[in-house]
């Protein structure tokens, strides 16, 4: 009896097996009515050690630039400068003033001196002056202290001739190798020499020495002013 009814139950237990949906199919309609709602793909795998960890702009950020192949997206290396961007802002500076010189001073304040009047031993506007107390109130001003007479005067600093005295320099005049007076050249032009001086008939002026028989006749020597300025 079984035997005769095998090659049946075959035929029925094959085509069970046809009607059957097998585990694991890949049918949307019937996955779908079987997951209600969900869908059967599967979302990107996370990195390794980046799945569970709660993502700051700044790992998001690096994630994004490691992810890319642009050399220039790596965020270890800082943009180049330009050349205008490296060197600091110019600053505008203002202009320093010439500083005056030890002639230049002489002269200026032997300017606010004329026409005071001549007084033996005389060193003082207020009192007037003597030849000696002139020269030595005016290099006063230019911080050289000298001796008080003109005969002292002529001994101290580097000597030289008359002729080769410049503006500021100390000039001697006298008889033989008698100092007798001492003025200060304030112009040199060619042969013209202009000192400041105080006569005792008018008193300090200006005298150009050569035109003048009087001074050009008892010229002695010079001194050299820079050689009297101490360090």
């Amino acid at each position: 009896m079984i035997v005769k009814y095998c090659p049946l139950l075959l035929f029925l237990f094959a085509l069970f097996s046809c009607s059957t949906p097998k585990h694991g199919s890949n049918d949307f309609t019937t996955n779908k009515s079987r997951v209600k709602g969900k869908s059967h793909v599967k979302s990107p795998r996370k990195p390794s050690g980046v799945a569970n960890r709660k993502a700051s702009p700044e790992s998001t950020y690096f994630l994004d630039r490691v992810e890319s192949n642009d050399p220039a997206d790596t965020p270890n290396e800082a943009p180049a400068l330009s050349e205008s961007s490296s060197k600091a802002p110019l600053r505008a500076t203002r202009p320093t003033s010439t500083p005056v010189t030890v002639p230049g001073l002489l002269i200026n304040e032997s300017k606010k001196l004329l026409g005071v009047k001549y007084r033996y031993a005389g060193d003082s506007p207020s009192r007037g002056f003597d030849c000696s107390g002139l020269t030595g109130y005016l290099y006063a001003k230019a911080n050289i202290k000298l001796p008080r007479t003109s005969t002292e005067q002529s001994r101290i600093g580097k000597r030289k001739k008359f002729e080769q005295a410049d503006v500021g320099d100390l000039v001697f005049f006298g008889t033989g190798s008698r100092v007798t007076h001492v003025g200060i050249v304030v112009e040199r032009a060619g042969r013209s020499m202009t000192i400041v001086h105080s006569t005792s008939s008018k008193g300090v002026r200006y005298d150009e020495v050569y035109s003048s028989a009087y001074w050009s006749s008892r010229k002695l020597w010079a001194v050299d002013y820079q050689s009297l300025i101490r360090p």
